[in-house]
């Protein structure tokens, strides 16, 4: 793995380094991974240090500690919380293919969910907030400025028009994940206009409250995104 992808920070060079162990040793679901001690020697910090990081592990239910018995990797992809794949992506671990596929494909059942959902229960205010992040976005690329936040915010709005919160706290999640990929797809000027243009489709389907066309929308515009990544992993050169 690439040193580059280090985080910033003690304690969170502490968890990428527990993580990118996992990782690299490739521990399989149930299998024991060193003690407290182990990691404390191995990377050089407290024990008290190693016991708070794998607390937070243990929070987002990637390990489970069992007493008189040792510390033991759970069914990540089963038991695992969305936070875990947050804080993977906040710590800089690269994703995989394979991760990239299924973060779309859950965005892909997500999305279109709720913007059939938002059609039907949307506020006015609702709509003015909508209104309000495209002229604002409109005014970015006008600046020349990328526009990756204001792309966040308008998906984020449309899940919080469908009044379900867990709509809008699982969608915030797959944002936090894909930050970094799309602060590099929103570089491409030519990205934020053509997502601009989308939009201001959505938000007219949206507002006319009709939510076939507003799926069908939604499927298209997520369609480019995720042909546009797919095509960056066939294009990476082979390590």
């Amino acid at each position: 793995m690439n040193d580059s992808y280090r985080p910033v920070g003690a304690t969170a060079q502490l968890r990428f380094q527990i993580l990118r162990l996992i990782r690299e040793r490739g521990y399989a679901p149930g299998d024991r991974i060193p003690s407290e001690r182990d990691l404390a020697v191995r990377f050089s910090v407290g024990r008290p240090t190693v016991r708070e990081e794998l607390s937070i592990l243990e929070s987002m239910r990637v390990i489970e500690r069992r007493p008189n018995s040792g510390i033991f990797l759970r069914e990540v992809d089963r038991d695992g919380s969305l936070d875990a794949v947050v804080l993977e992506a906040d710590l800089g671990l690269p994703m995989t293919a394979d991760e990239v596929r299924n973060l779309n494909e859950f965005r892909r059942i997500l999305e279109i969910q709720a913007v059939g959902i938002a059609c039907q229960r949307r506020s006015v205010k609702d709509i003015q907030q909508i209104h309000e992040i495209l002229t604002q976005t409109a005014a970015c690329l006008e600046a020349n400025q990328a526009v990756g936040d204001k792309d966040a915010e308008f998906h984020l709005a449309i899940c919080c028009a469908t009044q379900n919160p867990l709509l809008t706290r699982a969608a915030n999640s797959f944002w936090l994940a894909s930050q970094s990929r799309r602060d590099r797809y929103f570089a491409d000027m030519q990205n934020g206009a053509r997502s601009l243009h989308h939009h201001t489709l959505l938000l007219e389907a949206i507002e006319a409250r009709d939510e076939a066309a507003a799926k069908n929308i939604m499927e298209q515009h997520l369609g480019k995104v995720e042909s546009y990544w797919m095509d960056s992993l066939e294009k990476k050169p082979a390590p």
